[in-house]
C-alpha cells in the first residue's frame, strides 16, 4: 500500500513481509494510551503486537489449508488492515476456495477458546505465580476472538466475503457473485465506521479502508462483467 513492503524474513516456513500502513496502526495504538502517559503509551504498543501475532497466525491458517490441497503459499505480507497470503496458484474448486479462506477466522476461533480454557485453568486452579499473565492473555483471546468474528463478515476483502463467493459461484457467475460480495464489503466498511464515527479510531479508519478497498474491487468486478 505504501510502497514495497519491507521483508521480516521467514517464519514457520512462511516469507514475511510487512507494509508501512502498519506505522499508522502502532501510531492510533500509541495514541489511544497517550493519556495514560509512558505506561499507557508501551500498553498501546504491546496490544498493537498482540494484534500482530494474531493476524500472523491467522494468515498461517490459510497457507496450512492451501498446503492441503497442494497449494503453496509465496509469502505472507501483514499491513494496517490486517494482512493476506499470496499462493503460488489459484484455488481449483469453489469448495477449496471456501476451506481455504475459512482456515483463517477457524485459527483465531480455535485460539480464543484455548486462551479461554487456559485462564479459567489459571483462576480456578488458583496458580497465582501465573495470575500477572493473565491480562496479557486475556486481550490475547479478545484479539483473536474480534479477529476471527470481523473476518467471518461476508463481504469483500474479508474471509466471509471469499467464502461467500466461493458459494454464490456454484450457482451464478463468479463475476457476478464478485460484484455482490464486492457491494457487502461497502456496506460493511460504512456500518464499522459509522458505529465508531465520532472519534478517531482505530475502527474508523479500519471502516474507511475497507470501504475504499470493496469500492475498487466493485468497479473491478463490474469493468469485468461489461
Amino acid at each position: 500500500m505504501f510502497g514495497e513492503p519491507i521483508s521480516l524474513g521467514n517464519f514457520f516456513g512462511l516469507h514475511v513481509r510487512v507494509d508501512g500502513t502498519l506505522l499508522i496502526m502502532l501510531l492510533l495504538y500509541a495514541m489511544r494510551g497517550a493519556s495514560a502517559g509512558p505506561v499507557g503509551i508501551l500498553h498501546g504498543l504491546t496490544f498493537a503486537a498482540l494484534v500482530l501475532i494474531a493476524v500472523f497466525l491467522h494468515e498461517y491458517g490459510h497457507a496450512v489449508a492451501g498446503s492441503i490441497f497442494g497449494i503453496g503459499t509465496v509469502e505472507v505480507v501483514l499491513h494496517f488492515f490486517g494482512g493476506y497470503t499470496r499462493y503460488e496458484s489459484i484455488p481449483r474448486t469453489p469448495f477449496q476456495e471456501g476451506v481455504m479462506s475459512a482456515a483463517g477466522p477457524a485459527t483465531n476461533l480455535a485460539l480464543a477458546g484455548t486462551f479461554y480454557l487456559f485462564i479459567q485453568f489459571i483462576i480456578d486452579g488458583g496458580h497465582t505465580s501465573l495470575y500477572p499473565a493473565v491480562p496479557l492473555l486475556d486481550s490475547f483471546q479478545y484479539i483473536n476472538l474480534i479477529l476471527g468474528l470481523l473476518n467471518l463478515l461476508p463481504g469483500y476483502p474479508l474471509d466471509g466475503g471469499s467464502i461467500l463467493r466461493a458459494i454464490l459461484s456454484v450457482f451464478i457467475a463468479r463475476a457476478r457473485a464478485r460484484l455482490i460480495v464486492a457491494y457487502i464489503g461497502v456496506a460493511i466498511g460504512f456500518a464499522l465506521a459509522a458505529l465508531d464515527f465520532p472519534s478517531f479510531s482505530a475502527q474508523v479508519v479500519l471502516g474507511l479502508l475497507l470501504v475504499y478497498i470493496a469500492s475498487m474491487e466493485v468497479i473491478a468486478a463490474r469493468r469485468s462483467i461489461m
